[in-house]
């Protein structure tokens, strides 16, 4: 990718091009012209969620180990190899997606309530696979020069809201009255009722009472969508044994039967995921947070009814199967704060911890950029950690060897 300066535009705007993509900067926000549109407050609004989460957090914790605003609640870090397949189609030969390459990888699971809930509750889960030996500069300006990628992924294929604006209301609502409700409902009138947020969430928790593993018959989304190069796509994770292998779900979960679960299987055997893309298609949304692109595949890659219904004249694109993730046999502690989860918890997950070939794209994905910055650095000065990225998996392999604590 060859990239020149096109210079300044007026006073607070700069463009700088990358072949048939121009990076605009105007107004605070750097965005890619031919597929972002920004809104005219998106940085007040980021400010403002940066705001309230850091301080929802901090009163949670409560002069405690400070953790994230966003999924918060670790259930487990993992070793994995990340592979691209050798036979991957030219067109996804960019960035970090080249033919045969293997990359050691770092897969932090978590729950994402701010609130943190026993593992038996509805929840969204988070699959942040931290890659290895990746060089180039990242987008996000903490640690550029870092050799690690982040892929950020959702156990649903849609966010809450379409846009930061929305979000922090429907944040605000939450931490006022301990639910969402008001910001969906806010009035008695059904045309002020926000239905599409409430199947997002109808969505993730009507799925999460048949949860019974992260690491098996599950798939992963990143919910948002990426550059690849040039064209924007949406990227995944899909459970190799995805639907044979039947794990039994406790008939009385209990808090932590999420850990439990992975801690017992990965004793036994490895795990692995199909690494998948879906390519952009005309009509397919960019700044909307719970833009769905319909894949053609069963219920479970699939948002509910009412955001079908949102975009029933779509065009289907399919999951294509690009590498693999393959998660080794090796032993999970359950204690919070053994040394491995320390270290896992100051991890930071961004989506501009990327090279430019993976360029997050739209508005969520700009906040989460935003905001993940601040909060980071918030987060890490009270916890009075570093921020640093690994330069290698073996940081976190030697933690390993102090051995797993019971829970």
């Amino acid at each position: 990718m060859r990239i020149g300066y096109l210079g300044l535009l007026l006073s607070c705007t700069s463009e700088l091009a990358l072949a048939s993509i121009t990076i605009v900067k105007e107004e605070g926000v750097e965005f890619v012209k031919e597929w972002e549109k920004p809104a005219l407050n998106e940085v007040a609004v980021n400010q403002k969620l940066t705001q309230v989460l850091m301080a929802a957090a901090s009163k949670r914790d409560q002069g405690q180990r400070l953790r994230r605003d966003a999924h918060p609640r670790a259930l487990g870090c993992i070793v994995a190899k990340f592979s691209i397949n050798k036979d991957i189609d030219p067109e996804f030969r960019h960035g970090v997606f080249q033919p045969g390459k293997s990359y050691d990888a770092l897969v932090r699971t978590s729950s994402g309530a701010l609130s943190p809930k026993p593992d038996g509750e509805p929840d969204s889960r988070g699959f942040a696979m931290k890659v290895f030996n990746i060089p180039g500069k990242k987008l996000s300006p903490i640690e550029p020069n870092a050799t690690t990628q982040d892929f950020i992924m959702l156990s649903y294929p849609a966010f809450p809201a379409e846009v930061p604006a929305e979000f922090l209301g429907f944040v605000l609502a939450s931490l006022k009255f301990g639910s969402p409700a008001a910001f969906i409902f806010p009035e008695l009138d059904p045309k002020t009722w926000r239905i599409r947020n409430a199947a997002t969430l109808i969505g993730v928790n009507t799925r999460a009472p048949t949860e019974t593993s992260l690491i098996a018959h599950r798939q992963y989304f990143s919910a948002t969508p990426y550059l690849l190069d040039e064209k924007p796509i949406k990227f995944g994770a899909i459970s190799c044994d995805y639907p044979n292998d039947k794990i039994p779900r406790p008939a009385n979960p209990g808090p932590d039967f999420l850990r439990e679960q992975m801690r017992d299987q990965l004793a036994e055997k490895e795990a692995c995921f199909d690494f998948v893309v879906q390519r952009y298609k005309p009509g397919y949304p960019i700044e909307n947070g719970m833009g769905w692109w319909p894949s053609g595949s069963d219920e479970d890659a699939e948002p509910t009814t009412f955001l079908k219904a949102g975009a029933p004249d779509l065009p289907v694109s399919p999951f294509i199967k690009i590498g693999r993730i393959t998660i080794p046999k090796q032993e999970l502690s359950l204690d919070y704060n053994a040394p491995e989860n320390i270290y896992c918890d100051n991890l930071t997950m961004n989506p501009f911890h990327s090279i430019p070939a993976h360029r997050p794209l739209g508005a969520i994905n700009r906040a989460r950029g935003s905001i993940y910055d601040s909060t980071t650095e918030g987060r890490h000065k009270f916890n009075k950690a570093v921020v640093k990225e690994p330069s290698s998996i073996n940081e976190f392999l030697s933690l390993k060897k102090q051995g797993a604590k019971p829970l």
